[in-house]
């Protein structure tokens, strides 16, 4: 997670756990790109969330397009175990954290 530098191999394997999306605008093509607003939202023991935001320019009051959160586990592939966030990866997560997304929550037992 923290910013390795040139000839440093390890780093700490990730595994998506869940991703959640809303469409909340519809994005037609155009030539210019769109800003993509990436931060965490919570950190935990083994894992962490990332909450994203596609928006059509940096400015505060821009339109979001789509909104997703997802939780990304730190995981040992050697013994097939989560494994706990180090102390200098949590520092760094700090850094860049803030609040969650807003997502529209399904209610429970929704099919």
């Amino acid at each position: 997670m923290v910013p390795r530098q040139r000839g440093e191999s390890h780093r700490p394997a990730l595994l998506i756990a869940r991703q959640e999306i809303d469409y909340v605008a519809q994005l037609h093509y155009r030539p210019e790109p769109v800003v993509v607003a990436i931060w965490v939202s919570k950190i935990s023991g083994a894992s962490f969330d990332i909450s994203y935001e596609v928006r059509d320019s940096r400015d505060d009051d821009s339109p979001v397009f789509a909104a997703a959160e997802s939780t990304q586990v730190v995981f040992d592939m050697e013994t097939q175990r989560p494994q706990r966030i180090s102390a200098e990866d949590k520092a760094y997560l700090e850094r860049v954290s803030g609040d969650p997304v807003e997502l529209k929550r399904r209610p429970v037992g929704h099919l």
